[in-house]
């Protein structure tokens, strides 16, 4: 299982969180170099592509059993936005709505492995059953002790944006 670190604009940003104790550090092993700038994803999807892939990332993949609201998601000073923190998995990626609601948002571009396994898995219908859902949150945990452990292997990290890929 994979994830995805947060953004600068969000680290940069914490201190305005209703919580910011919570996102007090980064994560074992991960310096703020590492960190992407959302910015610099912005505006890659066209409109029906950020459509499609907010509809892959949030239908039937819901993973989180305790509905709370993440205001982590701060991209732009001076506009708070409050989104739900629902967590979701294919089974092979997890990710929280923020991704979601930034593609939907911002047309924000994924990691480009990502990006290749949402295209070979778009058609295909998740049918997350309790059991599965449980058994996600298990390799969710693992995942997560292993990431608290320093083990940087289960982020999918962006490579470098190349122009000429846009055009």
């Amino acid at each position: 299982m994979k994830t995805f670190l947060r953004y600068k604009e969000e680290w940069d940003n914490r201190a305005k969180l209703s919580a910011p104790y919570i996102f007090d550090r980064l994560p074992t092993g991960v310096t703020y170099e590492m960190l992407p700038k959302a910015s610099d994803y912005f505006g890659l999807l066209s409109e029906k592509e950020a459509e499609e892939l907010f509809s892959y990332m949030v239908q039937d993949k819901f993973l989180s059993l305790i509905p709370m609201w993440d205001d982590f998601a701060l991209l732009e000073p001076g506009k708070p936005e409050k989104i739900p923190a629902y967590a979701y998995s294919d089974g092979m990626y997890f990710w929280y709505y923020r991704h979601a609601y930034f593609v939907k948002t911002y047309r924000m571009m994924m990691p480009e492995t990502f990006m290749e396994h949402y295209r070979k898995n778009r058609n295909h219908n998740s049918d997350f059953t309790t059991k599965g859902n449980l058994e996600l949150n298990e390799k969710k945990k693992a995942m997560y002790k292993q990431l608290n452990e320093g083990d940087l292997s289960f982020y999918e990290m962006y490579e470098e944006v190349n122009p000429t890929l846009l055009t």
